[in-house]
């Protein structure tokens, strides 16, 4: 069962609900069975937004805080975390590919990460 969440994402592959609320914690579940599977902690702030990448393998999570952190789910394993200390966080996007990352900041900045 779900809690009043600030961010849903549905990964690609239809097999996957990452749900994020107030509480800074982020839960994955398994659709088919409605199990949780895994929990993510590691951010300040509440978290705001939830992307998959294209192979359903990394998430990425962003709060309120202006962190940006990249996980592999499945072994709970934070990749990377990157800070934005120029303006809020709008909107990210992984590459098809797995890795890079564009981050769209409030301030109309745009910037590309590279991981993997």
């Amino acid at each position: 069962p779900l809690n009043a969440s600030n961010a849903l994402a549905i990964s690609p592959d239809g097999q996957l609900l990452a749900s994020a609320g107030k509480d800074k914690v982020i839960k994955l579940w398994n659709l088919a069975d409605n199990s949780e599977i895994a929990t993510l902690e590691n951010h300040f702030q509440q978290v705001q937004s939830l992307y998959f990448s294209q192979n359903s393998e990394i998430l990425a999570t962003v709060a309120k805080e202006g962190m940006i952190r990249l996980w592999l789910w499945q072994t709970q394993v934070e990749l990377m975390a990157i800070g934005n200390f120029s303006g809020q966080t709008k909107v990210i996007a992984i590459s098809s590919d797995g890795k890079m990352l564009a981050e769209s900041t409030e301030n109309h900045e745009i910037r590309l990460w590279q991981f993997h």
